[in-house]
């Protein structure tokens, strides 16, 4: 796989996510998922859900004029690298950004030696079994910047 499959993967994977509990509505290469009642404006996300377009304008319209009826225009999430004009088409008609965070790809395969590599494989994180819970816990927490505690 190479890094563009890696983000690719990834932002199908956003969208799940984001349509988990949420109703989903198309808005041309977008998918907004909405959440229900009276939630918080940070639970209406949208993530591009292709065909990728020649352009974005008509997409980025499509999602503003999801608000009339949803009560809400989303927030955008997405993979810049994937999509370098997205960014300049949701500024052009009001967006502003709020944060631009990198993705870091790591390809173990050509990262390490080929006797490092693990065979793939997992094990099911269990309360009954505090070694693999403690190592989860500590890494959600350096991954988050939190101490372990």
């Amino acid at each position: 796989m190479t890094v563009r499959d890696d983000l690719a993967h990834a932002e199908r994977a956003l969208l799940e996510h984001a349509a988990y509990g949420r109703s989903r509505v198309r808005a041309g290469a977008l998918t907004a998922c909405l959440a229900e009642g009276r939630a918080d404006a940070l639970m209406h996300v949208a993530v591009p859900s292709g065909p990728e377009p020649t352009g974005w304008d008509d997409s980025v319209q499509a999602l503003i004029a999801l608000h009339p009826r949803h009560g809400t225009v989303p927030r955008l999430e997405f993979m810049a690298e994937l999509h370098p004009a997205l960014a300049q088409s949701l500024e052009r008609h009001g967006f502003v950004r709020t944060s631009s965070d990198p993705v870091m790809t790591l390809d173990l395969q050509g990262a390490l030696p080929a006797s490092a590599v693990p065979a793939p494989g997992y094990r099911r994180l269990a309360a009954n079994d505090p070694e693999l819970l403690s190592a989860f816990v500590e890494q959600q927490a350096e991954a988050f910047g939190m101490p372990p505690a």
